[in-house]
């Protein structure tokens, strides 16, 4: 043990004294200040924070901890931290924690080591716009799940550069942590179980892939049974009779004709409890048109929602949840937050056909590494997630739908990054071979 100490220590002192260490802690510094700066320490209670503490209060061994009113993530934390005052600055923590790990396991991907720090600085610069740093002093899901999804795709990101039972044990359990902090995302892992048993038709590391995509089926049907035994789904599907069926001509027709009664009590009715589920999921089923492409065309008339469907989901405007800008001392200039979180829907779609076709034609010509499959993954599973987002929410459609928004910017950067990354090392490989 002494001999391990004499031999590490002094490697420690080496890397300290480097100046990669300087700037990386310098990055840090200054991105653990930008965020107490763009903290209100103003924690704000919400209509939805006491289920939490409704099912908070219950005990782990009891079965509704972990089948009730609000899945068992977000419950548990309100569990460990008992007052409003320490749950925002534990998320604020929490966050700040996350999105360092997940800058720092992308910084190590990058080859080209000018490229590194870049990366390192631009993952942050992300987590400082104001669409993320609102959530912290919030008493909701969002803080939380954000922080999971972070630390979730640093772990895919490991076990894709390093496919170990360790990495996979913790993509499954954050996964587990991350579907029960927000019910819609364990539908994301349903698609991530089917991209990953795609790959299953190559034969590296069969036993690892399988594992791992029964493992995402199996939480999703977790959290299904728990939503289903908790009846998450009713207000919900309160709201989208409310704000979608009543306002949808067909819709309503289709509801009538299997026996709902627009002229009843119906929100407190044994329709809506026992019916409605099962005639939406038929409706859905029976007019794919408006399943596949109803989010994004047209308008809507959701509470607490852009009435544009695209823009709710794509450039979702979450202005009414900032209402404690002004006491933020520190936050990202504006300028630089429409960089970092582009806005508009032309511009975010612009954006990502520019970096795919880029990416494409570098991976061509320069050839592509398996971290590229992450953000593409995450790309191939927006659209599902914009779907289940908007589908299952009446009212608050831009809130649901924001993470989905998130995670579209986030792997178009991402993947920008590692096409110039692998661009940059070719090129410097070319610089480097002798001439003949």
């Amino acid at each position: 043990m002494a001999e391990t100490l004499q031999s590490t220590i002094p490697r420690i002192r080496s890397s300290v004294a480097t100046s990669t260490f300087a700037l990386y802690s310098g990055l840090t510094l200054v991105y653990a200040l930008f965020r107490v700066g763009s903290f209100t320490n103003m924690p704000d209670r919400v209509t939805d924070t006491p289920t939490y503490e409704h099912v908070a209060r219950l005990a782990v061994w009891d079965w509704r901890f972990y089948a009730g009113e609000r899945g068992f993530t977000i419950p548990l934390f309100f569990k460990i931290f008992h007052t409003t005052e320490s749950r925002a600055v534990a998320q604020l923590v929490f966050s700040t924690i996350a999105w360092l790990v997940l800058a720092a396991v992308i910084a190590r991907c990058i080859e080209a080591r000018w490229l590194r720090p870049v990366a390192f600085a631009l993952v942050l610069a992300v987590s400082l716009t104001t669409e993320v740093v609102l959530w912290d002093a919030l008493l909701l899901s969002e803080s939380i799940t954000f922080a999971l999804m972070a630390l979730l795709l640093a772990a895919w990101i490991l076990l894709v550069r390093s496919p170990r039972p360790l990495w996979a044990g913790s993509v499954l359990l954050l996964s587990l942590l991350w579907a029960f902090a927000r019910d819609t995302n364990a539908y994301v892992l349903a698609v991530v179980a089917v991209l990953v048993a795609l790959s299953l038709l190559r034969p590296e590391r069969r036993h690892l892939k399988l594992v791992l995509a029964v493992g995402c089926c199996a939480i999703f049907l977790l959290d299904y049974g728990s939503a289903q035994a908790g009846k998450r789904w009713l207000q919900p599907m309160v709201d989208i009779i409310d704000h979608r069926v009543l306002t949808t001509p067909a819709m309503e027709r289709f509801f009538v004709a299997h026996g709902f009664d627009p002229n009843s009590n119906w929100p407190i009715g044994a329709f809506v409890r026992n019916t409605s589920q099962g005639v939406y999921a038929k409706y859905l089923l029976a007019h794919p048109g408006y399943t596949l492409f109803a989010p994004f065309h047209g308008r809507q008339q959701a509470l607490y929602s852009t009435s544009d469907n695209a823009a709710s989901l794509i450039d979702p405007n979450l202005s009414i949840y900032n209402d404690n800008a002004s006491h933020r001392f520190l936050p990202l200039p504006s300028r630089l937050e429409r960089i970092f979180f582009p806005r508009g829907i032309a511009v975010v779609l612009t954006l990502l056909g520019i970096v795919l076709i880029a990416s494409a034609a570098i991976a061509l010509f320069a050839g592509w590494s398996f971290v590229w499959l992450v953000p593409i993954g995450i790309l191939a599973t927006t659209y599902p997630h914009f779907l289940v987002a908007w589908h299952e929410s009446g009212v608050e459609v831009d809130r649901h739908g924001f993470e989905a928004a998130l995670l579209l910017r986030l792997a178009t950067f991402l993947l920008a990054l590692f096409a110039v990354d692998r661009a940059a090392v070719a090129v410097s490989r070319r610089r480097q071979q002798p001439r003949s």
